[in-house]
């Protein structure tokens, strides 16, 4: 084939073929390598290709769009004329070459290193990151992967999984390369540069009462509609409830230990006696209140998917808008600011504060949940919540 600067940009392989090698008139041996990724996008670089002491060899010469065909052509010459004197560069540098790090060899690489520094919920996070949404770069060499590639599959994870996943999933990503970083083991982070998907306007979305009321009855009397209830009362994250043990509790006190908060701090909560109507019919099977064989609630996105389609008529909104729902209507019935904070375990006050505050404020916790529970009871009831006193110690 007759290359040219123009041709050589718009080569492209054959109909099922991912790798072709288009050799050039002028100069034999010398052509260009066109590949296709994992992402679809085409890889066109100068190369060479022969074989030389029983071996094939497919050396490469330059990037297309970083060197003119005429210059690698002269390149291409000049090695030709290396092998012709008795010396093959090709066979040199195989013979000093370092093995190719595959992305799926460095990706266990991580989990060996990092399993006993993660938590269990990240490391078991992570691994499905990258056995999910990271398996097209499984093996692709790590230290040809490129930003435009992570962007490509970024845009796939946002498509089939959502932008919560993807932002995610970059995030493990990133915190893989530069871990790699320090362990010399590739050059650069690839992921820096990359949108987040996550990335936008903070989520304000509250529920009305109205909303509320809808939310709960339209709960099950399953695993999902009671950990919904148990969301709307206390709070929490989903994964908190989720994942919560009958070891966790003592009465009506629930302590959800450090390994299991985001902040890394145990938060303890007295539940008031409707959250415990919840509880305590649940059957004692195993350790974990929710889920099946002992491991936690595992089904979120269908049964979310479920309880959404029996509210067809309401706003979008999220799980997690229930925490901040309670978040701020602790704080229009009342609550003062630094309980209520407290009561979502944030937080509060300046480093000396913190420091010599100690006192844990669990009698106003309490009491903050009880007359919060009063006001939902009040309004799925069609109470006047107006005149339903909290109980008093």
């Amino acid at each position: 084939m007759k290359l040219t600067d123009k041709i050589v940009q718009t080569l492209k392989p054959d109909d099922g073929r991912n790798d072709q090698f288009f050799a050039d008139d002028k100069v034999p041996g010398f052509g260009v390598r066109v590949r296709v990724r994992s992402d679809d996008s085409i890889h066109r670089t100068f190369g060479l290709l022969y074989r030389s002491g029983g071996k094939q060899h497919r050396p490469t010469i330059g990037e297309i769009g970083q060197i003119k065909i005429d210059d690698a052509r002269k390149a291409a010459q000049r090695w030709f004329g290396e092998i012709a004197l008795g010396r093959d560069p090709g066979a040199e540098r195989a013979q000093t070459k370092t093995p190719t790090l595959l992305f799926g060899a460095l990706v266990q690489k991580y989990l060996d290193a990092n399993q006993t520094h993660l938590r269990p919920a990240s490391f078991k996070a992570a691994t499905r990151h990258f056995r999910l949404h990271w398996l097209p770069l499984a093996r692709r060499p790590v230290d040809e992967i490129k930003r435009a590639e992570i962007a490509s599959q970024l845009h796939n994870i946002v498509q089939n999984h959502g932008r919560p996943s993807a932002s995610r999933a970059r995030s493990v990503l990133s915190a893989l390369f530069s871990w790699a970083m320090r362990e010399g083991l590739c050059e650069a982070n690839p992921v820096i540069g990359t949108n987040d998907p996550g990335q936008g306007p903070a989520r304000d979305r509250i529920l009305t009462d109205d909303e509320l009321v809808a939310v709960w009855r339209a709960c099950q009397e399953d695993d999902f509609g009671r950990i919904v209830r148990l969301l709307i009362l206390t709070g929490c994250r989903e994964s908190e409830i989720g994942s919560a043990k009958w070891s966790e509790f003592d009465g009506d006190q629930f302590t959800i230990p450090g390994d299991r908060t985001k902040n890394h701090r145990p938060h303890t909560l007295t539940l008031p006696p409707l959250a415990m109507q919840i509880i305590e019919p649940i059957p004692r099977e195993t350790d974990f209140l929710f889920g099946a064989q002992g491991r936690g609630f595992k089904q979120w996105g269908p049964d979310t998917a479920k309880l959404k389609a029996r509210l067809p008529n309401m706003r979008e909104w999220r799980l997690h808008d229930l925490r901040r729902t309670f978040r701020s209507g602790l704080a229009r019935i009342g609550i003062r600011p630094d309980i209520a904070e407290r009561a979502v375990n944030h937080a509060t006050g300046n480093s000396v504060s913190k420091i010599y505050d100690r006192y844990r404020y669990g009698d106003e916790i309490a009491a903050a949940l009880l007359r919060w529970a009063n006001h939902i009871d009040a309004i799925v009831n069609g109470l006047d919540h107006r005149n339903v006193i909290p109980m008093k110690k």
